[in-house]
């Protein structure tokens, strides 16, 4: 396995860029980035050998641009013997999984969903807990992002 060697502040608006669109031209990529196309190739494929980027993938049937209507987190506890690794494994890549953890402490994994509506959420919920494995599972809907607004929005 590759050892990840840290992240500049422009390997992370790269990732981010192709987290969203992995189809994007090495042109497209270079201008939104602020470098030529042939430096944003070469990054991309150091990111690639340093193990940041293990392959891309195609969603469907959701367009690239928009953004979902809602967020959620899933807490989760697992039964002895089983494990995040083998659930992120399972439904890590579904298209509404945008990121996943596993925890110390109380809780074993955290999963953050972005979905069309609460009944996509639920429907995920119920398909992980169906797999079988999980002791407990919590599910926190976020209400505000309060990362996008103004001091005087806050204030």
């Amino acid at each position: 396995m590759p050892i990840k060697r840290s992240l500049s502040a422009a390997d992370r608006e790269i990732l981010g860029i192709l987290k969203e669109e992995g189809r994007i031209r090495w042109t497209d990529l270079g201008r939104r980035t602020g470098v030529s196309r042939v430096a944003v190739q070469n990054r991309v494929e150091a990111l690639e050998r340093a193990g940041w980027i293990a392959g891309y993938t195609v969603r469907l049937g959701q367009p690239i641009h928009t953004e979902r209507g809602v967020q959620a987190f899933l807490r989760i506890r697992f039964e002895r013997g089983h494990d995040c690794f083998t659930m992120f494994e399972r439904f890590g890549r579904d298209g509404i999984v945008k990121g996943g953890w596993a925890l110390a402490g109380d809780w074993d994994a955290k999963l953050h969903l972005h979905a069309g509506d609460l009944e996509e959420i639920s429907a995920f919920r119920e398909l992980i807990v169906a797999a079988g494995g999980i002791d407990e599972i919590e599910t926190e809907v976020v209400m505000n992002d309060l990362s996008r607004m103004t001091l005087t929005e806050a204030g």
